[in-house]
């Protein structure tokens, strides 16, 4: 209720509207009744001589004028669709007479009115005025009251509701159900709150009823009474925000799917869309846009089962298709809730095909280029705008994490390509080096020179040691790396194998496991070589049987490679840092090119010691 003071009244207002005269009228309170909030005591404003005419709001409003008990009031009606206000009957009057003819206190023989009468009244103007639908009916579920929002929901005015059912007003399903809460309210004697569903026009509205049993003066019941919001709004919002909800959890669930390939992402992914939409079937298809041609990429679960199709093909050309090529030729999504329904663009599908009801087809686009197409079919209900952005926000992050797994594979190929070709390589490598020692055997053994024999020997020995690395890479998957146990373990045996016939030899390996970048190894293969021909070719003269301790260990980043023999020890000279000795000289590089340090210890017999950080 709002209120306002009516000073300066037209004469126009005061006659046409209330019934009484400028002069009466001045200094009466103005008091404005309506649903709508922006109603404000000037919203008299519009009313002219021709009130019917004049179109004030959508709301039903009451307007008084008010001095002490006396109320001259004027019930307004609702506008029509055309804009035009209509009075409910029994409230129109002569502009002679307005609209409420009478002191709102007095009756029409002049009679004062009860307070009953007038609360009665008040109680008809708020049930009338309200926004929300009043109604009430008798034991035989005939509409006893109902408001205007009341008889909006049936599309019919007030006094047509009225002593009528449901049955005579909604389809028969409906009516059941209302009648079914009628009966649970009257049969419980308590206030029931529940969701009741009306189709007004072509859509379906949702609605917050709350139902009481209707008791008279003895308390007895005698029907039913409620009231009904329209919270059709509500639901859609919930059921958008589930069905976001429901998007994100699939798309979750999409990107932590553990698929090895592509293809089996996209497949996964399908079958996500059709969940999504309450679908049945699906597809996939690759489009080729400079070719214009689209290629089967993936089919739901059941699909080619339930396909009769002789000879079905996996590539059409985009002037060969008919409603879904539409998604590529229109670029935008094709909607099809009616299937059987005409269609110029339907070429018709081939016999055996599933039979479609409904359908829709969307782009999928990538930089501006479509780059695939995803069909849907045979939801249960239509398919609708919201499942057209939910498969398209879906497939579109689907694509970009499609891209990046057959970017994935197609390194995971090269990568295996290219350790194919090492190993080739690394074959050749050893397969010319077995070549180079046979060579330097042959040799040797043609030579009469010692001294040539036994450098040929010893080139054979360095030979050896880079075509074990060579063999060990080529036999292991990985080229950037590998165990130093294996590796030195073998070179042992390859070089003491060279030497049966010197002594008996015991040799101890203490090698830990670790890995060694193929930079660090090489050299130290040379070097760990270089040094067992000496202890074999010189250690042990004149003696019968020795012991070689070869070791290897790694702590806080450095490594540690010692090779040990109980023989009759390194002589002085040449030594470490001397001119002389071309094998400790090698040694020596070799040791430098690792950044390593060297140590020798000639009591015992000899140990060398190398320390390089890995």
């Amino acid at each position: 209720m709002r209120e306002g003071s009516l000073s300066e009244p037209s004469r126009c207002t005061c006659r046409s509207v209330f019934g009484i005269s400028r002069i009466k009228a001045s200094g009466y309170r103005l008091m404005v009744r309506s649903s709508s909030r922006g109603w404000v005591a000037s919203s008299l404003a519009p009313f002219s001589p021709n009130v019917e005419a004049t179109t004030l709001c959508y709301y039903a409003f009451g307007v008084f004028l008010c001095l002490g008990r006396s109320r001259y009031r004027a019930r307004l009606g609702r506008t029509t669709s055309g804009g035009v206000l209509h009075m409910p009957e029994g409230t129109r009057r002569s502009k002679s007479q307005g609209l409420a003819g009478q002191d709102a206190s007095q009756d029409a023989a002049g009679s004062p009115e009860t307070e009953a009468e007038i609360q009665k009244r008040l109680l008809s103007s708020i049930i009338e005025l309200s926004s929300s639908a009043i109604f009430a009916k008798d034991l035989e579920g005939r509409y006893v009251v109902a408001n205007a929002a009341c008889a909006d929901i049936f599309s019919l005015p007030a006094e047509m509701v009225i002593g009528r059912t449901d049955a005579e007003l909604v389809p028969p399903d409906t009516a059941k159900a209302f009648s079914d809460t009628d009966a649970m309210a009257i049969s419980s004697g308590r206030v029931q709150e529940l969701i009741e569903s009306l189709a007004v026009g072509e859509e379906k509205r949702s609605y917050l009823v709350r139902k009481a049993p209707w008791r008279d003066a003895s308390g007895a019941i005698v029907g039913s009474v409620g009231i009904s919001r329209d919270i059709t709004a509500v639901v859609r919002a919930e059921a958008e925000v589930n069905r976001n909800r429901e998007r994100l959890e699939r798309l979750v669930d999409i990107l932590q799917h553990p698929a090895k390939t592509a293809q089996e992402f996209l497949d996964f992914a399908l079958a996500q869309a059709i969940a999504l939409t309450e679908s049945a079937i699906g597809y996939i298809y690759r489009y080729d846009e400079p070719r214009w041609e689209f290629v089967l990429n993936s089919w739901s679960k059941g699909v080619m089962d339930a396909c009769t199709v002789m000879n079905p093909s996996t590539r059409y050309e985009l002037d060969k298709t008919g409603i879904w090529g539409d998604a590529v030729r229109e670029r935008r999504s094709i909607v099809v809730n009616d299937f059987e329904a005409p269609d110029s663009r339907r070429k018709g599908y081939p016999r055996g095909h599933v039979p479609l009801r409904r359908f829709m087809t969307v782009p999928v686009f990538r930089d501006g280029t479509i780059v695939g197409v995803v069909g849907l079919a045979n939801k249960e209900a239509d398919y609708d705008p919201t499942d057209v952005l939910q498969v398209s926000l879906l497939m579109d992050v689907v694509w970009k994490v499609t891209e990046q797994k057959q970017n994935e594979e197609r390194i995971r190929e090269l990568l295996e390509e290219k350790e194919l070709l090492l190993k080739e390589v690394h074959h050749r490598v050893k397969n010319n080096m077995n070549t180079i020692l046979s060579l330097l055997s042959l040799q040797a053994g043609a030579m009469k020179d010692r001294a040539a024999i036994e450098a040929l020997g010893d080139m054979e020995s360095r030979v050896r040691s880079m075509s074990v690395l060579y063999d060990k890479l080529y036999r292991s998957d990985h080229f950037q790396s590998l165990s130093i146990a294996d590796y030195l373990s073998s070179l042992v045996d390859e070089i003491v194998a060279v030497f049966p016939e010197r002594v008996r030899l015991t040799v101890e390996k203490r090698i830990d496991d670790f890995a060694l970048e193929i930079a660090k190894i090489q050299p130290l293969g040379i070097l760990i070589g270089e040094l067992l021909t000496n202890a074999m070719k010189y250690a042990f003269a004149g003696r019968e049987e020795g012991s070689i301790l070869v070791a290897a260990s790694m702590k806080d980043g450095t490594a540690t490679v010692v090779v040990r023999d109980d023989g009759v020890g390194l002589p002085e000279e040449p030594g470490p840092g001397s001119s002389g000795g071309f094998g400790l000289l090698l040694v020596e590089s070799l040791a430098s090119q690792m950044g390593g340090t060297l140590s020798i210890d000639r009591e015992g017999g000899t140990r060398v010691a190398l320390e390089f950080p890995i």
